[in-house]
């Protein structure tokens, strides 16, 4: 450039910092200068500047500059332009890899699951080909099932595959109620939707301040007999069943359920389904009763009255 101090060029990392930065004050007029910088892998901003405005080609600069970055290793040109008072180019170093993430839909047959691709590194221009046609790094509106997407850089390519589940709910905290509780999990769930619980909980017992409503059909499914435990705390029931209601429950204890009526563990005016059952010390009243209501019941397995 007839200009070269007019020119400089940072690059910075993705928290801004930095890393690589030259000013071409002093170096003589169409002087040509090479330089090779090593980056650890990380996505980086390229930013050159011309303080005057007029970039490096003016039609009245001689000799007309130039600036070229490109990838040492790929031969891939980053950035090639003359023409700019402040220029930006993205790119990253090292290979291809990208992660998926998904939001399962929220119920079975409701299309409302998202999943999103992130790739980094590579080259740093991707583009995306799902196995459901579409061309970007999110999809949503998704039904439960397989997917597939191709993420390239234009030179590397990665084929990634990720399941959406049905919108079932996974029990992760004892707390009585809130985000992952039992109470969220069988109020807020969809209708069919089957409940389960994280290993973590193994053991622990889950004390409930008030009854759990169920006014839908909800299958609630413990770990084992000795290791799922709901507890009324001597002070309330532990279900309540609507008429509409149905509530499927197997392999847990249900323990402590009390009320001075329609007592016990459940209170049942709709329909329960038991299975690999312990119930344990539930009254009404003062008085032994496991479950109450007119409610039918149906034993499909070993159910234990304690």
């Amino acid at each position: 450039d007839q200009y070269p101090e007019q020119a400089s060029y940072e690059i910075s990392d993705d928290e801004g910092n930095i890393v690589a930065s030259m000013s071409f004050d002093g170096f003589s007029n169409g002087a040509n200068f090479t330089d090779v910088i090593c980056l650890p892998n990380d996505c980086y901003t390229l930013t050159v500047s011309d303080s005057f405005g007029d970039g490096l080609c003016a039609s009245y600069s001689t000799p007309q500059g130039y600036i070229i970055f490109k990838d040492f290793v790929s031969d891939v040109i980053l950035f090639d332009e003359c023409d700019f008072t402040i220029a930006t180019k993205d790119f990253c170093v090292g290979p291809l890899s990208a992660e998926v993430a998904g939001i399962y839909p929220s119920c079975p047959e409701v299309a409302d699951g998202i999943i999103t691709v992130v790739p980094s590194a590579g080259e740093y221009t991707y583009t995306y080909n799902w196995s459901n046609g579409a061309n970007t790094a999110s999809v949503d509106n998704l039904l439960a099932g397989d997917y597939q997407v191709t993420v390239s850089d234009g030179l590397d390519q990665l084929i990634l595959d990720y399941t959406l589940i049905n919108g079932n709910s996974i029990v992760f905290t004892a707390s009585n109620e809130g985000l992952g509780s039992l109470r969220a999990a069988a109020t807020n769930g969809c209708s069919m939707d089957t409940i389960s619980f994280d290993p973590g909980l193994i053991g622990d017992t889950i004390y409930l301040t008030s009854e759990i409503l169920i006014d839908k059909i909800v299958h609630i499914e413990g770990m084992t007999t000795f290791s799922t435990y709901i507890s009324g705390n001597e002070q309330n029931i532990i279900f309540q069943v609507a008429a509409i209601g149905v509530l499927s429950i197997e392999s847990m204890r249900l323990l402590d359920g009390n009320a001075a009526s329609n007592g016990g563990a459940i209170y049942n005016q709709g329909q329960v389904i038991l299975k690999d059952l312990v119930l344990e010390t539930n009254t009404e009243n003062g008085i032994p009763r496991a479950i109450s209501g007119e409610g039918s019941v149906l034993i499909k397995g070993d159910v234990k009255i304690k």
